[in-house]
């Protein structure tokens, strides 16, 4: 219930005066999503390069809530965050924004660096602080443990049964993708974040992309 603005700010200008690198995180909700100028001035004026922004999701068992991100809102977002990043990498001045440094480099034919755009999950064995393991860090709930490292081997993990369940879960359906030109490129993207990226009759992704991917890919040819 306390305000921690200040104390992220101090924490940061601590870690530059030792000369460590960090990265932002931050957690685009509806709310945020509204002020794409705002956030980017904001990380202008205060020199952070290396920004990544990850969408506020529901529970597991909802759609929405007051705070996630809907695929509209993801879309509108990002046509003007991008429209923003675009002037200054033309400029030499760009910063790091983890969705452009990943989705760039697919039109240049480099495979992804983040799993959910391979098109299938992969197990990742998160283990928790008590040695319980799971398949993946969305997914630290009782229905998907996998085992124990005190008690069950990698190999009996790796091959159970609960594993497997979560491996062929299928992927929301998107009327959209039947025709969509970045199908190769998304595959439904991940099956836990793409409720933020499109629902049954909409995606925000493509709308996004369908902006962003001419200049996308001019860059990638580029670089």
């Amino acid at each position: 219930g306390s305000k921690t603005f200040s104390r992220i700010l101090k924490a940061i200008q601590a870690l530059r005066s030792a000369g460590a690198e960090f990265n932002i995180l931050t957690v685009l909700t509806a709310q945020l999503a509204k002020h794409p100028q705002q956030l980017y001035r904001f990380y202008r004026q205060h020199k952070f390069n290396y920004v990544q922004l990850i969408p506020c999701l529901p529970g597991l068992d909802d759609a929405e809530d007051e705070f996630s991100l809907t695929p509209e809102a993801f879309a509108s977002f990002y046509k003007v965050f991008f429209r923003l990043w675009l002037k200054d990498f033309e400029q030499g001045c760009g910063m790091s924004v983890t969705l452009f440094d990943n989705v760039i480099p697919l039109f240049a034919g480099y495979p992804p660096q983040q799993c959910g755009m391979l098109g299938a999950c992969a197990p990742q064995f998160v283990v928790e602080g008590n040695g319980d393991v799971y398949p993946c860090d969305f997914y630290v709930l009782d229905r998907y443990r996998l085992g124990n490292v005190v008690h069950d081997s990698l190999e009996q993990m790796a091959t159970c049964d609960e594993l497997h369940a979560f491996l062929v879960e299928p992927r929301r359906a998107c009327s959209e993708c039947a025709d969509c030109p970045f199908e190769s490129i998304c595959h439904k993207n991940c099956k836990r974040l793409n409720i933020a990226y499109y629902r049954e009759d909409y995606c925000g992704y493509r709308s996004f992309l369908e902006e962003a991917a001419p200049t996308m890919a001019a860059i990638a040819r580029r670089l």
